[in-house]
């Protein structure tokens, strides 16, 4: 006689619990949610400060950024929040603060290396309120930046 694995009853407990608890999680997910994605680019140079005390040489990028707003809810047009607006306020920004500048040399990185990571968080910060103000259940979730076609980095509040 084989000895018993579990005792009777025992695999129903566990399946219940395993039910209930992939119920428990799904009710977490049920939250359906859209993710509107505009993407812009500008071209600047900057150069970066190592840790060590050196620096590297001053040089350009075509830069390219992509925002990612979630929205839980859509309007009585069907739209999350406008491309359109979110490109202009996108465009905006990097136009005007950015575009064609040594970041090194800009008032937004005086206190800090012009790094993809210091510049997407600096955008995540600036483009934050704009899209809370334009829709409060909208949210910012992320925003990439792009030196390079191989070489980017996402700032996620």
């Amino acid at each position: 006689m084989k000895p018993a694995l579990h005792t009777p009853g025992a695999s129903r407990n566990l399946e219940s619990l395993n039910i209930e608890q992939r119920t428990s999680n799904k009710e977490q997910r049920t939250k359906n949610m859209y993710l509107i994605k505009v993407k812009d680019d500008f071209c600047a140079a900057h150069f970066l400060k190592w840790s060590d005390g050196s620096a590297e040489g001053v040089h350009g990028h075509n830069w390219k950024v992509e925002i990612v707003v979630e929205c839980e809810k859509l309007d009585n047009a069907g739209i999350g929040i406008d491309y359109i607006f979110l490109y202009k306020h996108l465009h905006g920004l990097l136009d005007e603060k950015l575009d064609h500048k040594n970041l090194n040399y800009i008032e937004e990185f005086s206190d800090r290396n012009p790094t993809s990571e210091n510049v997407a968080k600096w955008i995540f910060d600036e483009m934050s309120s704009c899209v809370k103000n334009k829709n409060p259940d909208a949210e910012l979730k992320s925003v990439t930046v792009s030196e390079t076609d191989q070489f980017c980095v996402t700032y996620i509040k």
